[in-house]
């Protein structure tokens, strides 16, 4: 199991609901509001 790293809540990452690469990672995610609310915090980082 993965975590959302928004939320914390566990994704099964062989069949997440969601699910993004950045700089070689993957990160699994619980929902598409947390995968677009990691990406503006994404980019704002980089």
């Amino acid at each position: 199991m993965a975590e959302c790293p928004v939320c914390g809540a566990y994704v099964d990452e062989h069949n997440p609901p969601v699910q993004g690469n950045y700089r070689g990672e993957t990160e699994y995610f619980c929902g598409v509001a947390h995968k677009e609310e990691f990406e503006e915090d994404y980019v704002q980082r980089t």
